[in-house]
């Protein structure tokens, strides 16, 4: 089984610009920061499942939420196949926004799918 991630807390979205050198670019773009959790490869589907009950209890812990709060961020429990489509489509996005602001390079590195 390929890495997983295991959960992802989201900062409040905030709308972007770029500034690329003297020029500033604009994209009708909002982009939000995450925070996760990611397991090794190789992991195994009981060793997966332990780690989402463990992120799933720190979720419901009071000392967590206050953290998120006091952080302002939202709470976003995901699995790792929600995980792992989440960043899927962050990146397809991100490679979206790059491309329409003439800021993508070409490479042969593909978004693991």
């Amino acid at each position: 089984m390929p890495a997983d991630a295991f959960a992802l807390v989201r900062s409040r979205s905030i709308t972007t610009a770029v500034c690329a050198g003297a020029a500033l670019l604009a994209a009708a773009a909002n982009f939000s920061n995450y925070r996760g959790f990611i397991g090794a490869p190789g992991l195994n589907a009981a060793q997966v499942a332990y780690w989402e009950g463990v992120l799933a209890r720190l979720d419901a812990d009071e000392s967590w939420r206050a953290y998120v709060d006091k952080n302002e961020l939202d709470r976003q429990l995901m699995n790792g196949r929600e995980a792992l489509a989440f960043l899927n489509e962050l990146d397809g996005r991100l490679r979206e926004i790059l491309g329409d602001l003439g800021l993508l390079k070409a490479s042969g590195r593909q978004a693991a799918r």
